[in-house]
């Protein structure tokens, strides 16, 4: 597991990034708008326009001590899916997750590597038998594939995180799945 703290960037420069990023692999970029678009499970690309997806399981499983809001614990918005042409049967994935206060999601895998880059808010994360660390905004981590994510909460009561999650998996992997 390779952990990396970058520099916190103010939000116009962290779009930046991800706009440069998106035009260097050439892939269509959402902006921060559709940060704020209904969730869908991760394994799926964006729906069409006027289409209501269903809940991501992880929403669907994640638990939260503070069950006043009335937004799901844990919700997952897609940003992009695209095959990528110079790595084939390969598809990046980048989902913003965002996690109400006191969220956590049960231990679970992902299929294939993971960025993860905590764009706001703080996140308690553990990988395997790894030690659980917090990571602040503009802080990142990585999980290599068929690693076990043992620890993922919003690690504030009181203030909503969210992070950026990337993902080149199989195609057609189910991204994230439930360990029992």
């Amino acid at each position: 597991m390779i952990h990396r703290t970058c520099p916190a960037r103010p939000r116009g420069a962290r779009l930046a990034v991800a706009l440069g990023a998106a035009l260097v692999l050439g892939l269509p970029f959402a902006g921060a708008e559709a940060a704020d678009t209904a969730p869908v499970t991760a394994a799926q690309p964006a729906a069409p326009a006027g289409a209501r997806p269903a809940a991501p399981a992880a929403a669907q499983t994640a638990t939260s001590s503070d069950q006043a809001t009335t937004e799901p614990p844990i919700k997952v918005n897609p940003l992009i899916a695209e095959k990528l042409p110079n790595v084939p049967g390969n598809t990046l994935t980048a989902v913003q997750v965002v996690v109400e206060p006191g969220a956590s999601m049960p231990s679970h895998h992902h299929a294939g590597f993971v960025y993860a880059y905590v764009l706001s808010g703080k996140i308690r994360s553990q990988i395997g038998g790894g030690k659980a660390r917090t990571y602040k905004t503009g802080q990142s981590w990585t999980e290599p594939p068929g690693s076990k994510h043992t620890l993922f909460e919003n690690a504030s009561k009181k203030k909503r995180a969210k992070v950026l999650a990337v993902f080149v998996a199989p195609d057609g992997a189910q991204l994230t799945t439930m360990d029992r």
